[in-house]
C-alpha cells in the first residue's frame, strides 16, 4: 500500500493518468507497475536521445580549451548514460575514436597523430586521456597569456575617455584644448563648470588624469583659487583674493 502510495505521488500528468483507473491497495501495485512498464519502457526510445546527441556533437572550429573541453564532455556525459542502462559501448571503441578525431580542429587532431603510433588503431580512452592532457595545457597557457596580455595593457585614465579616443568631449570633433572648443565657450559659467565636473576633468587646468587638488599647474588669474580661469564666478574671488596671494601669476597658454 505505501509503495502504490509514493508512486502516485511521484507521478504526474499522462503517467499519472495511465494507473488512475487501478484501485489504490497493496496487490494491485505489481499490476499499476506493470501498466506503466509497458507504455514507458521502450529501450529504443531511451536510448535514442544519448545516441542523437553524440551524433550532433559539433566539431571545434579551432584549438582553444573551451572548445576542446565542450567535446569531451559531450562524448563522455552521453556515453556514461548509455553504460548506465546496460549498453556495453566498450565494443564501440573504433568508431568513437573516429568520431572524436573527426571533430577536432587541425592543430589538435596533429598533436594527436604524432602522439601515438597512427599504424595501430588507437582507443577510444587512449584518445581521452590524450585530449584531458592537452585540454589541461591550454587551459594553463591560455591562463599565462591572459595574464601577460593584461600586464602589457597601456594603463588610461578612466576620467575624460573621450579624450583618449582623440575627440572632444563636448563637441565630438577630433580633440582640440578645451579652452579652444566653440561649444564649451558658448556654455554659461555654471554650465561649464557642470560639463567639467561630469567629464571628469581637472577644474584647475581642464585636462584629463587627475584632480586639481593634485594639479601643478598655476591657479585662476582673477581669483588665484584652485580653477581655471573659465570657471571663475565674481562669487567666490571675494572670499578668495584675502587669502590667496595676489603675486599669483598663469602662463597665457594655460588659462585664458
Amino acid at each position: 500500500m505505501d509503495r502504490f502510495t509514493y508512486l502516485r505521488s511521484s507521478l504526474t500528468g499522462d503517467a499519472l493518468q495511465e494507473i488512475s483507473s487501478v484501485e489504490l491497495s497493496a496487490a494491485n501495485y505489481p499490476v499499476a507497475w506493470t501498466a506503466l512498464e509497458d507504455r514507458y519502457h521502450n529501450q529504443k526510445l531511451i536510448l535514442k536521445p544519448y545516441l542523437d546527441a553524440i551524433f550532433r556533437i559539433k566539431p571545434m572550429r579551432k584549438e582553444s580549451f573551451e572548445a576542446l573541453s565542450q567535446l569531451i564532455s559531450d562524448f563522455e556525459k552521453n556515453l556514461q548514460m548509455l553504460q548506465k542502462m546496460g549498453q556495453n559501448t566498450d565494443g564501440w571503441s573504433t568508431i568513437l575514436v573516429h568520431m572524436v578525431c573527426s571533430r577536432l580542429d587541425g592543430v589538435t587532431l596533429r598533436f594527436w597523430e604524432s602522439s601515438h603510433n597512427s599504424k595501430e588503431v588507437p582507443a577510444y580512452r587512449n584518445l581521452i586521456n590524450f585530449l584531458k592532457n592537452h585540454c589541461a595545457v591550454l587551459q594553463s597557457v591560455g591562463s599565462s597569456h591572459s595574464v601577460s596580455a593584461d600586464l602589457k595593457k597601456p594603463k588610461l585614465s578612466v576620467s575624460h575617455s573621450s579624450t583618449s579616443i582623440g575627440r572632444c568631449c563636448f563637441c565630438s570633433e577630433p580633440f582640440h584644448p578645451v579652452f579652444s572648443c566653440k561649444r564649451f565657450m558658448k556654455l554659461k559659467i555654471s554650465e561649464r563648470y557642470d560639463a567639467v565636473r561630469r567629464n571628469g576633468l581637472c577644474m584647475n587646468c581642464l585636462s584629463s588624469g587627475h584632480f586639481a587638488r593634485n594639479c601643478s599647474k598655476g591657479s585662476c588669474r582673477q581669483c588665484g583659487k584652485k580653477h581655471h580661469s573659465l570657471l571663475h564666478t565674481e562669487m567666490n574671488s571675494a572670499s578668495t583674493k584675502s587669502s590667496v596671494p595676489q603675486t599669483t601669476k598663469r602662463q597665457p597658454s594655460e588659462h585664458l
